[in-house]
């Protein structure tokens, strides 16, 4: 049978383990790419949320303003309404008290 001289035998193990090592730092290197990729989307997703809240918080402000002015709007209008019908109740009844 084949024997492998002492030094050889080291030097398999010495090359496996480099191997080994190459290998390792290659696998790393990719999980870390894929991180940076990752790290990456999720602060553009971040900025893009951020962005989309801001967006919806000006809308509401938007709406509540609205919706107050609407509120006061229709309060007048109430007013407005109990005004004439008063007037109108009032003419009315003159009008009535007149006819007989």
């Amino acid at each position: 049978m084949f024997e492998r001289p002492e030094g050889d035998e080291g030097d398999a193990a010495e090359d496996a383990e480099d191997l080994e090592a190459e290998e390792r730092d290659e696998v790393m290197s990719r999980a870390m790419e894929r991180m940076s990729v990752v790290s990456r989307q999720s602060k553009r997703s971040t900025a893009t949320s951020k962005t989309y809240i801001s967006k919806l918080e000006k809308q509401l402000e938007f709406e509540k303003q609205a919706r107050l002015k609407l509120e006061c709007e229709v309060e007048e209008m109430k007013k407005l309404n109990a005004e004439i019908s008063s007037k109108l109740g009032l003419s009315t009844a003159s009008g009535a008290a007149h006819g007989k």
